[in-house]
Parts: C-alpha cells; structure tokens; sequence
C-alpha cells in the first residue's frame, strides 16, 4: 500500500496539477507563448496515446485474451458504471440534466489513459488494451441504448 501511495507522487501530473492551483489560486498569470506551448503539446497527446494503444493492441494475440476478464471489464464499464452512476446521483440534489450527462458519461469506454497507467505500473497492459478496444467498439451499441434510455433517469 505505501509503495502504491509513493508511486502516485511520481506522476509528473500530480505536480502539474497542484502547480497549476497554486497559480489559479494566486492569481499568477501565464504568458501567451508559454499557454500555445502547452495548447501545442496538449493537441500531441491525444495522438499520442492512440499510437500507444495500437502498439500495444499489435502485441496481442486472440490467444492471449482472456475472455471472461475481457468481458468482466467491459461489463462493469458498460452496464454497471451507469447504474451506480445513477444511483449515486439519486442520493444528492442534483439536477435532472446533470444526473442524465454523468449516466452518460459513466458508460462511455475507458480512455486510453488507463491503458498508459498500466504500461507505467507494470499492470497487465495487454489486458486492459483488450477492454479499451473491445469496450469501445461495443459503446456504439451501449451508447445508443443509453441515449434512448437517459430521458427516464432524472
């Protein structure tokens, strides 16, 4: 466990983030070119990732899919993550809107970055690529069900 918590405070964005709240909170402001150098390296990451993740997807065979694991995952991000989402929300005072885009939101596929935190901590990177691709191809069907179901969750 102290080993886990230790390794969080080695992730450049933990730093980043508390050194950007501290400048909000200051009121510091940034100058125009630092801002498009970060705007720049923050267009590169996204394609990044997603060379990341095709490196990582070409690593894997249908063989060393672990399908009950695969679909584990991809059930619980899919299905379940929306109900507890909603359920949730149904103990605070939120707004219907709001209640209806964090449904939403629970069931889209996971990001890639789950992907380069497993790559980071030596986390079974093969399997939860396996869950970011399936889980994202089947949210073309989980996302439709949901955006025709989202009107009731209020």
């Amino acid at each position: 466990m102290k080993t886990a918590v230790l390794n969080i405070f080695r992730l450049p964005n933990i730093y980043a983030v508390i050194i950007g709240l501290l400048l909000q909170y200051c009121h510091i402001p940034l100058s125009t070119n630092f801002m498009q150098a970060v705007e720049l390296l923050g267009g590169a990451s996204i394609p990044v990732v997603m060379l990341v993740l095709g490196m990582q997807l070409a690593m894997v065979t249908i063989k060393d899919l672990d399908g009950k694991l695969v679909a584990f995952g991809t059930v619980i991000r899919l299905i379940i993550s929306p109900v507890l989402a909603w359920g949730i929300c149904s103990l605070f005072p939120i707004s219907p809107l709001s209640k209806q885009v964090m449904f939403v939101i629970a069931g889209m596929p996971p990001a890639a970055m789950a992907l380069l935190y497993a790559i980071r901590f030596e986390a079974k990177a093969k399997l939860v690529s396996s869950i970011t691709l399936i889980s994202t191809v089947l949210s073309f069907i989980s996302i439709m069900v949901l955006l025709s179901i989202v009107k009731w969750v209020t």
